[in-house]
């Protein structure tokens, strides 16, 4: 079983004699379920799943009368459980946008003080109007992405002595041995290939095979394809699937930004802003919006009419270019791709990693790839396969805006003066 991240805080909450009703969210595929699933049987005598996509028989329960013994009742008939303890039992609704009102249903096990709930959702935000995305007093809610980089180089064996290395030499800003450093760049090409999903990275891991990982990132994709047809009216599912479907080719353009006219020519974004914004709700997209200055605090800056677009898992996105990609990345010849694929893996890192993503550009020379808070300090990220010492963009970024911090991320080993620091790529995980 893969080690994730959330692991932790699901022990946290587990131990916090004051939890509340807990909500995880995100993308199909990431391994909410296996992951509840695991902890459940691990922390819990007893353990009850409801998944509303597999028992919508049940729905109409949470419907009528939420009295918790009542729910008891019809949870033990329809599903014959045997045993429900009090104080030993984890109650785990899965998918529970197909039945929003098991979250009102949820306050009554909350305030009851006797059974744990877990509940999960692959489409939080697509129908805020029956399913508000704002948390009940009673619930907290937590993200769960696909594997991020770091628990990629868990799942392929690197010690922790290793990764504690790594980041001596990234605080300290210290050159990493060169056979380390190879090893390292090697491994994040397999994850710019590979990506996150489970159900991926597992096959890789055990086969090698590149060729697998494009046969199963499709079948995602038909996935997402099958459960918009679910979710949306046809004309709007002809819509979003055009917005999803043209995301490699905005990035693979000179000027990353996303255009309409490339989902469709002459078009004007009032006739696809409302499929693009359900793509993101529904977590199978991510937004970096365009700052109008480049100064803190972001959200304040954004334009968010002006933006890139980026799949939710780096190998999604890889699998989508089809063969000839996975070959650019492991040959060095990344340039084919107008750096598309080293910009959205830092993105996919980024996001990850709780980030919200922000880029500046003022015209076809000036463009910030990213800008972070770092260190408490404004700070302005460039993505570029080899390290040019002299960069101009970072330079104007100094001098017109008031910046004093940079980070460039390349394939080059650490190097740094006073305030630019060029870190390889695969150190964005410690950003």
């Amino acid at each position: 079983m893969l080690k994730r991240k959330i692991t932790q805080d699901l022990i946290e909450w587990h131990d916090n004699p004051n939890r509340q009703a807990l909500m995880i969210k995100g993308p199909r595929g990431v391994g909410k379920t296996a992951i509840i699933e695991r902890f459940a049987k691990e922390y819990y005598k007893y353990y009850v799943k409801i998944d509303f996509e597999k028992n919508p028989e049940l729905i109409p329960v949470f419907n009528e009368n939420i009295d918790i013994t009542n729910l008891i009742k019809k949870v033990s008939l329809f599903l014959h459980v045997e045993k429900i303890v009090s104080g030993q039992t984890l109650f785990f609704f899965d998918e529970i946008h197909l039945c929003p009102n098991v979250r009102v249903a949820v306050k009554n096990f909350v305030n009851n003080q006797k059974y744990d709930v877990i509940m999960a959702t692959s489409y939080f935000g697509i129908n805020p109007e029956v399913f508000p995305t704002t948390p009940y007093p009673y619930e907290q809610i937590l993200d769960m992405n696909s594997l991020d980089f770091e628990e990629y180089l868990w799942a392929s064996g690197v010690s922790s002595n290793i990764m504690n290395d790594l980041k001596h030499y990234f605080v300290n800003k210290l050159p990493v041995p060169d056979a380390l450093h190879e090893m390292m760049l090697g491994i994040f090409y397999e994850y710019m290939t590979v990506g996150g999903l489970p159900e991926v990275v597992n096959s890789f891991l055990s086969t090698h095979n590149f060729s697998l990982v494009i046969k199963k990132h499709t079948k995602i994709l038909q996935t997402y394809n099958k459960d918009m047809k679910v979710y949306l009216s046809k004309p709007d599912y002809a819509k979003s699937i055009k917005c999803f479907l043209s995301v490699p080719f905005q990035l693979d353009k000179e000027n990353k930004k996303f255009q309409y006219g490339f989902v469709e020519p002459k078009t004007a974004a009032r006739k696809y802003e409302k499929n693009l914004l359900w793509l993101y709700y529904a977590d199978m997209v991510d937004i970096c919006f365009n700052l109008s200055t480049p100064k803190l605090p972001y959200a304040q800056q954004a334009k968010y009419d002006v933006f890139k677009v980026y799949y939710k898992d780096i190998g999604l996105l890889t699998s989508s270019y089809g063969g000839e990609a996975q070959i650019a990345i492991h040959t060095g010849k990344l340039k084919a791709f107008h750096g598309a694929l080293l910009e959205a893996a830092i993105a996919d890192i980024f996001m990850k990693n709780g980030k919200k993503l922000y880029y500046f550009d003022r015209n076809t020379t000036l463009e910030a790839d990213f800008l972070i808070k770092f260190n408490d300090k404004n700070t302005v990220v460039e993505v570029k396969e080899a390290d040019n010492p002299k960069t101009k963009m970072i330079e104007s970024m100094f001098e017109n805006f008031g910046l004093n911090q940079a980070i460039k991320l390349s394939l080059n080993n650490v190097s740094y003066t006073k305030n630019i620091v060029t870190y390889p790529i695969y150190m964005a995980m410690f950003l």
